[in-house]
């Protein structure tokens, strides 16, 4: 039990004092905005997770998807940056110091540092699900909320990823080679490679989008099986919808 809560103490002393500066706010807001225009108004002139020039009915299965996929993979990037500082920060003020003297051991430190980096991006994720509930609403296209089908995207896909996100920066934070401008240069290389073939790898964008192709290919035999994750202006074809 002393192991346990040697990490607990740790990972709580952490998470406090990150969720008090100002970066965590800004990455916070930035989210939420990312999570209101990844749902665009049904009016709009823009679509913004699409599959071909059809899109899903904004019930709970498909707002929860789409927010779910673009908090994924922003916090994959921004959410790194976010938490690779925690080690850094002690090393400037004297805490590695202190813990070194005492029995703490580096494997507990480094435990509790990466529970914080997971506690701080998930405070953001949990912020994102409120904000879904509401968007599904202020659309207006299904009032119903299905609870499983809006939460589980962000429980097989983005949690997972932050966990990774959480543990890579500890790990970038511990090699001296990865801790400066090089590391983030090569974090960012990889999250560039990693964003360019998610929708091929199991782990991937396609644990979602892989079901939303199988059930339109269902009901539009004709369908070409492209599907798209960004901005699309829409032209004179209009959007079609189809219920995911």
């Amino acid at each position: 039990m002393e192991v346990f809560r040697t990490i607990y103490n740790i990972a709580r002393a952490d998470l406090l004092e990150r969720i008090r500066q100002f970066s965590f706010l800004v990455i916070l807001g930035i989210t939420i905005m990312v999570a209101y225009f990844f749902v665009p108004p049904v009016d709009s002139g823009y679509v913004t997770l699409y599959l071909d020039h059809y899109r899903g009915i904004y019930n709970s299965a498909w707002v929860g998807a789409s927010v779910a996929i673009s908090t994924t993979l922003f916090l994959m990037l921004f959410g790194f940056y976010l938490v690779k500082n925690s080690i850094q920060r002690d090393e400037r003020t004297g805490f590695v110091q202190i813990i070194a003297s005492t029995s703490v051991s580096k494997l507990k430190y480094l435990i509790g540092k990466s529970i914080s980096n997971f506690a701080v991006l998930s405070i953001i994720v949990f912020v994102v699900i409120l904000m879904t509930i509401i968007m599904q609403q202020v659309r207006g296209e299904v009032m119903k909320i299905e609870w499983w089908n809006l939460i589980s995207p962000f429980l097989f896909l983005t949690f997972p990823m932050i966990s990774i996100v959480s543990a890579l920066a500890i790990c970038f934070e511990t090699w001296k080679v990865l801790k400066g401008v090089l590391g983030n240069l090569i974090y960012f290389l990889i999250i560039i490679i990693f964003l360019s073939i998610s929708s091929y790898i199991p782990f991937g964008t396609n644990i979602i989008t892989d079901s939303m192709v199988h059930d339109l290919t269902t009901l539009q035999p004709n369908y070409s099986g492209d599907f798209g994750i960004g901005i699309l202006t829409l032209g004179e074809k209009p959007i079609q919808l189809f219920e995911w």
